[in-house]
């Protein structure tokens, strides 16, 4: 239940993130100081991390698999968060959005395999992602 936790404790740093910076709609301040970018970037990759060690625990060798397009997502994502807003490459946005919904997919594939794969109370586990 160790991973499991970790997945956890991943969503509560973007909780936390995100109570912290108060981000909104339009350009923040908080967006553009390097501090704010990097703990971001951080959050994301460390949801690239704990992703595959969540989908070893409940779903096998093919939620594994059907994680690491997720953790991808989220590696790109965060390289791109870090030219985006760190650098101040505007066109590197576009690259974060990709990043993004490559990671909300991967996401979405991995809760139906898990859902479908799994067996007894490790299909519970399915809600987590």
């Amino acid at each position: 239940m160790a991973r499991a936790a970790l997945f956890i404790l991943v969503g509560l740093l973007f909780f936390a993130h995100w109570l912290v910076t108060d981000p909104t709609y339009e350009g923040s301040d908080s967006q553009d100081e390097w501090n704010y970018v990097l703990a971001f970037s951080g959050v994301i990759l460390s949801l690239a991390a704990a992703i595959p060690m969540f989908a070893q625990l409940a779903g096998g060798r093919f939620a594994f698999r059907a994680s690491l397009v997720a953790a991808a997502g989220a590696a790109f994502a965060s390289f791109a968060n870090i030219l985006e807003d760190g650098v101040g490459m505007g066109w590197a946005f576009f690259a974060f959005v990709s990043g993004a919904a490559i990671l909300l997919l991967g996401l979405l594939v991995l809760t139906v395999v898990i859902a479908l794969g799994g067996r007894g109370g490790r299909r519970l586990l399915a809600l987590l992602p």
